[in-house]
């Protein structure tokens, strides 16, 4: 009888401590459950606050349409956002007082306006005809200011050749070379690119501060543009010319190319015309939020998009949006 009942005791204490260790997991999981129904819920609100920040973007990049035909980096479009809480942001707002006890105390926001024109593009490397041999060259020029090796930038170019004619009265088969070069388009971003060439991931940083893929050819902004590509677009600059052009600029921006001409009569500069410009077509916006739940945990969202700007429709549009996505 005394065995039965310590088998009893046992067996009980067994379902007891059965018992607590699957309370035990339903609660962690349960817990685990409301974690990602917060984390959800966080980054929602924070995507619904990045696609303001774009639309605050797509103002500012309209109105400066409608107000000058150059773009520089002078124009209030290239001031960057400081990260500042959101709520200092609207606190001339009718609703301030209400905001003070809301949960944007805890919101942070920051963001910047990039002149995608400032890189060359590479898709100008599809431009077929007489243009390809000065393109290539320009190319060449970029990928040695960038460090990259040669065979990487011809590895490059060949990713981004026109494709060649096809006699249609030949009616070559799906599969032959002739046609599969037809039919492969170039990579339509730099990540792209990357993802096909992995032997260009070590130069990922310095190639997408010099290059950018856009989705048709576009001119370098000679107002925006950064000293290695400025010196590439215009081999006869040297270190010194360079830091003079850029200089000048900053007192006064090019209102077009004739007056780089003037100013540099004594130096010839080799600039191609049909690849620069003065003004833009495509910017990134990239944007951060950051929600702070305490001091010790956070939410963090990234969002990238590339707008283009079509002034003769006074519109902008976005042409993608990346979230998550880090800076251009």
């Amino acid at each position: 009888m005394t065995h039965q009942r310590g088998a009893a005791l046992l067996v009980a204490l067994l379902i007891a401590a059965l018992v607590t260790v699957t309370l035990t997991m339903m609660l962690q999981r349960q817990s685990a459950l409301a974690g990602i129904e917060w984390q959800l819920r966080e980054t929602a609100q924070a995507r619904r606050i990045l696609q303001g920040a774009e639309d605050w973007a797509l103002l500012i990049l309209r109105e400066d349409a409608r107000r000058s035909l150059i773009d520089h980096l002078g124009e209030p479009w290239a001031i960057p956002l400081q990260e500042g809480r959101l709520a200092d942001f609207l606190k001339d707002s009718a609703d301030a007082a209400a905001l003070n006890q809301s949960r944007v105390q805890d919101v942070w926001l920051s963001g910047r306006i990039v002149d995608a024109d400032a890189r060359y593009n590479l898709m100008r490397l599809t431009i077929p005809g007489a243009a390809q041999p000065r393109e290539r060259a320009l190319w060449l020029r970029i990928a040695a200011q960038a460090e990259l090796p040669a065979e990487l930038a011809r590895e490059v170019m060949q990713r981004y050749a026109p494709p060649p004619a096809v006699d249609a009265s030949k009616n070559a088969p799906a599969t032959s070379p002739q046609a599969q070069a037809v039919q492969a388009p170039p990579p339509l971003s730099l990540a792209h690119l990357i993802a096909q060439v992995p032997a260009l991931a070590p130069w990922g940083a310095p190639l997408s501060a010099l290059a950018v893929v856009l989705p048709d050819a576009t001119t370098i902004n000679v107002n925006t543009a950064s000293k290695p590509v400025l010196m590439a677009l215009m081999p006869g600059l040297d270190d010194t010319q360079a830091e003079r052009f850029m200089d000048l600029r900053r007192k006064a921006p090019w209102r077009d190319l004739n007056m780089i001409s003037a100013t540099f009569a004594d130096k010839p500069l080799a600039m191609d015309v049909a690849q620069a410009g003065v003004a833009s077509r495509y910017f990134f916006v990239t944007a951060q939020v950051r929600l702070t739940a305490d001091a010790d945990a956070s939410t963090v969202v990234n969002m990238t998009t590339l707008l283009e700007r079509l002034p003769q429709e006074n519109r902008v549009r976005v042409v993608r949006r990346d979230f998550g996505a880090v800076a251009p």
